[in-house]
């Protein structure tokens, strides 16, 4: 899967260890992965727009 260089790295690491493959991502739970992505404390549409972000670079993955 292409990096993700709009997450941090420990966030990276969060998601790869739980989903390890673009179609985990795919489908995943959109709330288990906001979650997730709200750790920073950086607010809801920070997490949502890199949840769409993260989705799309999974699909594009995928399609590889």
């Amino acid at each position: 899967m292409e990096r993700f260089e709009y997450l941090s790295s420990e966030i990276q690491i969060e998601i790869l260890k739980l989903y390890t493959k673009p179609n985990d991502i795919l489908s995943a739970n959109k709330d288990d992965l906001i979650s997730i992505l709200l750790k920073p404390k950086k607010g809801i549409a920070y997490a949502e727009d890199k949840y769409y972000k993260l989705i799309n670079t999974a699909k594009s993955a995928n399609i590889i």
